[in-house]
Order: C-alpha cells, then sequence, then structure tokens
C-alpha cells in the first residue's frame, strides 16, 4: 500500500517510543485531556532514556505536541491530493 511505504520511508531507524494515535472527543478538546493522556508515556519515555515519534495528521495539532517536546522532522505526502502528515519526533529529557 502506498500510504504505508510513504510513512515507513520516514521512519526513523533509531531506537524510539512510536506514538501510533491518540484522539479527544472534540466536545472535550482544549480541557487538557490530550496532554493528560501522554503525559505518562512521555515521562516513561524519560525514564527508558527513550526519544518519541508520531505522524500528526492534522496540522492544527502541531502545536500541541511542540509544547510536549515535539518538533517537525518533515513532510509525508501519503499520495496526491491527499493533505500530508507531519512526522514529529521528541528528544528524550
Amino acid at each position: 500500500m502506498a500510504a504505508d511505504a510513504a510513512l515507513a520511508a520516514h521512519k526513523p531507524q533509531t531506537p524510539h517510543v512510536y506514538l501510533f494515535t491518540i484522539a479527544v472527543r472534540p466536545a472535550l478538546q482544549g480541557q487538557g485531556y490530550g496532554r493528560r493522556l501522554l503525559q505518562p508515556v512521555l515521562k516513561a519515555c524519560d525514564r527508558a532514556r527513550l526519544p518519541a515519534y508520531l505522524e500528526s495528521s492534522n496540522p492544527a495539532n502541531n502545536g500541541f505536541y511542540g509544547s510536549l517536546g515535539f518538533k517537525v522532522s518533515g513532510e509525508i505526502q501519503i499520495a496526491p491530493g491527499a493533505p500530508p502528515m507531519t512526522p514529529m519526533w521528541r528528544d528524550e529529557r
């Protein structure tokens, strides 16, 4: 599948924790639930001295991930005309 190949081409080869998906109901967004979901995972990454990687499918979320220490590491075009995904990397702290 083209999407799998596009994602695999951008996935880091160094050891890391891959954060596959997170979602908060639209009516509850902006109330801190996403941060509360991710904080224990990121603390575990830091204890294990592992960076974290994710692909953001919504550019509106990039600022949120940035506030957690993630940095944009490129752009993934899944298919012509499809919105791009944003790979993001967070070094361990």
